[in-house]
């Protein structure tokens, strides 16, 4: 699982390598994800968050929480959400 993770995150880097935009991926496990993204971009700094969203709606939004919202609402810096 951990492998395809790895492989999917290349994949996403490469439209911004092609650019010349840097951007550093990082792939870590937490009981809260949000909490995770939020303190990796404190510590680095960081210019902009970019992460994806289920899009996950009505009673299984509220059961799960919502990651993204979690991440814009408490980020250092800017958010961008693509869904």
């Amino acid at each position: 699982m951990e492998d395809h993770a790895e492989q999917a995150l290349k994949k996403a880097k490469a439209p911004f390598a092609k650019k010349g935009i840097k951007v550093k991926l990082v792939l870590e496990a937490g009981l809260v994800p949000a909490n995770n993204i939020i303190q990796r971009a404190k510590a680095e700094k960081a210019d902009l968050v970019l992460l994806g969203s289920t899009g996950l709606t009505g009673l299984k939004r509220v059961l799960i929480g919502s990651t993204a919202a979690k991440v814009v609402a408490n980020a250092p810096c800017s958010v961008s959400v693509i869904r």
